[in-house]
């Protein structure tokens, strides 16, 4: 038998391993865990100061069986409950961000073979906690708090027995019961992608949250509904944020363990340009779950701006493989492939993208990246531009959004309108956005104006900030070339 699987000392808490015990002499208290529950407890004791994974203590705790994460989220909080009933104890059990769970450094433990060494000889274990300053436990305090401990334990058990999918999950708990059917039929209507479709299913969320305002599917569904009206109808960035921010921080609020809010929260921050937040998000993310494809599409998205471009290539192709067909997913994808030069299968996500889905309302913005600049794509374009840049509801674009008016400078400068393109640049609210990308359109603007020692000084700084990349090299050396030419 592992030291650690004989009894020992933790804080005022006698533990027995074998026997799924825990003894608190000092309150009077006796408690049963569950065997996953004691094993984790053991796990943690074994590894003391070492913060183990999700997938590590899954491996250990259930060999052999696959596991959801909410199965070791649950066994955690029972035993958390358990040994904070120890007033000694304030914090039994740390999370430490991108890293998983450890014991508190700051809890005592001991091991009774390092115990007995230090009694007299003719001592027993008995006698040894006997003679520590705690109350006698009489027969019918331990019997009445056992069968408190073991009621408890018998109601986790059994949600570890039927912890399931997201529709057993529903079924299971009593104030979303109710609601089963129209929760389910408003995420189909939700995957619809058609304007109409997500318009019913947000109705059929608000339904449910007037009756029942804590449900945390319903709050996530709401928001979700509306991000969708944002890639696919008429919603805004700013009309979004509004309605989204509130109801997720809800949500996560009620299930602090909720990954897709979590990570949709994550991708509302970052457009904000509230890049810290996003990255504490994404970081709480990482720890709990590697099975979302909305997580990996996001924090893919997040490294992409962070110009971590092999590691967001991972996530996206992550995502790929959890949701092949998920438009927004294929076009995060082709942007990757993009930077990374492979055009072709940049191409390839993308035009999959548009099979998939014919009415991305950002689709005529996105071709320009993809494609030659023709004149049917310049016309979609236009015709995007005056809609979503001048209205009054969509003014983020020619505003907050300055990303997106970059790129209308450059496409003005490939349409021969400097002057208008310089007038953009101008007007553009720069903060929020990268500066390899501000100074290749300043480079762009200078080059078309004959400038071009102006132009060379611009790539070159863009170049300064990674110059073990294509994107960055290429530029530089044409820049040079045409400079030596001039």
């Amino acid at each position: 038998m592992k030291k650690t699987e004989a009894p020992f000392i933790l804080a005022n808490w006698h533990v027995e391993p074998h026997l799924n015990r825990l003894t608190l002499a000092e309150q009077s208290l006796e408690c049963s865990l569950p065997p996953k529950v004691m094993a984790l407890l053991v796990l943690l004791t074994r590894h003391q100061n070492t913060p183990l994974s999700l997938d590590f203590i899954a491996k250990e705790v259930w060999p052999d069986r696959v596991v959801t994460d909410s199965s070791i989220y649950q066994a955690v909080a029972q035993l958390r409950k358990t040994l904070h009933q120890d007033k000694t104890i304030t914090e039994a059990i740390e999370q430490i961000s991108g890293k998983g769970y450890r014991l508190s450094p700051n809890i005592m433990l001991s091991f009774e073979c390092e115990a007995q060494n230090l009694l007299p000889k003719n001592s027993s274990k008995i006698q040894a906690l006997q003679q520590a300053p705690t109350k006698f436990i009489t027969k019918k305090h331990k019997l009445t708090a056992f069968a408190v401990c073991v009621f408890v334990s018998a109601v986790i058990a059994i949600w570890f027995m039927y912890t399931g999918s997201f529709e057993e999950e529903l079924k299971k708990q009593a104030n979303e019961r109710a609601y089963f059917e129209d929760l389910t039929l408003a995420d189909h209507l939700v995957k619809q992608r058609e304007v109409s479709a997500i318009n019913q299913a947000s109705k059929l969320y608000k339904t449910i949250l007037n009756e029942s305002p804590n449900s945390a599917n319903a709050l996530f569904g709401l928001c979700n509904s509306d991000y969708q009206l944002l890639v696919y109808g008429q919603h805004s960035q700013t009309k979004t944020y509004a309605s989204c921010l509130p109801l997720l921080q809800k949500a996560i609020e009620i299930e602090p363990h909720y990954i897709n809010a979590i990570a949709l929260l994550g991708a509302l921050h970052q457009q904000k340009g509230d890049l810290k937040t996003a990255k504490t998000y994404f970081e709480q993310g990482l720890l709990l779950e590697q099975k979302s494809s909305l997580f990996h599409l996001f924090y893919g998205d997040f490294l992409l701006s962070q110009q971590q471009t092999t590691e967001a290539l991972t996530s996206l192709q992550t995502a790929f493989k959890l949701s092949p067909n998920d438009p927004e997913v294929l076009i995060k994808l082709a942007y990757a492939y993009l930077v990374k030069r492979d055009r072709k299968k940049a191409q390839q996500y993308f035009e999959r993208a548009r099979l998939i889905a014919p009415n991305l309302r950002n689709a005529p913005l996105y071709a320009l990246d993809f494609y030659t600049l023709t004149k049917p794509i310049a016309a979609d374009y236009e015709a995007w531009y005056e809609q979503y840049s001048y209205d009054n509801e969509n003014s983020e674009y020619n505003n907050k959004f300055a990303h997106f008016q970059l790129q209308h400078v450059l496409f003005l400068l490939s349409t021969n309108q400097l002057e208008n393109a310089e007038t953009v640049f101008k007007q553009t609210n720069k903060q929020h956005i990268s500066d390899d990308f501000v100074w290749y359109v300043e480079a762009a603007i200078a080059a078309k104006d004959r400038r071009l020692t102006s132009a060379l000084e611009k790539l070159e700084q863009r170049y300064q900030l990674a110059p073990a990349l294509n994107r960055y090299v290429i530029p530089y050396i044409h820049g040079l070339m045409v400079n030596n030419d001039n």
